[in-house]
């Protein structure tokens, strides 16, 4: 299957933001804080972030994670956009008499309301992330916000989480800082609309469409029923409605 064909048959969701630690949040919708969360039964990640640290300076201000490519090159860009108005954060964040904090702005409980979502979607299925470059951080992200947000753990040892290269094994390209935060975004948002579902990522070798696409292809190859391609939240959700499935 071609990469421009799976790019059409994916829809967007929403548009979200990277903020400092990985937690997806949206410039423009920024919510108000939300109520404290029960504290979850999934294991914590043992760092001692709390809310106090989180801090806003006035205005809400964003910056791109990657730079744009050069005019002519054939390369894709990403599209996060990491906070600069509010203080970076390490681990999962709890308030200061250490119970649960849920941090500002949209979580996984207000994609699935805004879209009409099942709380387990994404049972029995696949999604792939298709994105440029290596993230070495990816797996240890995602285990940040899915503790945050009470979901269950997808990990390479649970068999929820993969990980490879365009090729399919584990030759990960480069490191890139930028693209890194594309990555995390990504399977934030995967976890937020699709908890339960099995995550592949493949790991192009650079950003060319050519690279981009070949990668596309290997998530088809790994079993992949949805692609998460280029752009952030490029999902399966408007598909499955197509087809009067949910996404499970």
């Amino acid at each position: 299957m071609g990469f421009t064909r799976l790019r059409r048959a994916a829809a967007t969701v929403a548009v979200s933001t990277l903020a400092a630690a990985g937690l997806a949040v949206q410039p423009a919708l920024a919510a108000a804080p939300r109520p404290t969360a029960a504290a979850s039964a999934t294991p914590q990640v043992p760092l001692t972030t709390t809310t106090a640290t989180q801090h806003r300076s006035g205005s809400v201000e964003a910056e791109p994670v990657c730079a744009d490519p050069e005019p002519g090159s054939g390369e894709a860009r990403c599209f996060a956009q990491r906070r600069t108005d509010v203080s970076a954060v390490k681990g999962v964040m709890h308030r200061a008499d250490s119970t649960a904090a849920i941090p500002l702005g949209y979580g996984p409980a207000d994609l699935l309301s805004a879209h009409n979502l099942p709380a387990n979607g994404g049972a029995g299925a696949t999604v792939a992330i298709v994105d440029a470059y290596d993230d070495p951080n990816a797996e240890a992200d995602l285990a940040v916000y899915r503790a945050q947000y009470g979901l269950p753990a997808c990990t390479t040892d649970n068999g929820c989480f993969k990980k490879t290269d365009q090729t399919g094994g584990s030759n990960y390209p480069a490191a890139n800082s930028g693209w890194a935060g594309e990555i995390s975004l990504d399977l934030d948002m995967v976890s937020a609309v699709a908890p339960d579902a099995h995550i592949l990522l493949v790991e192009a070798n650079g950003a060319t469409y050519a690279d981009l696409g070949a990668s596309v292809d290997q998530a088809v190859t790994q079993g992949a029923q949805a692609k998460y391609a280029i752009r952030p939240l490029l999902s399966f959700v408007r598909v499955m409605r197509a087809q009067n499935r949910s996404p499970s």
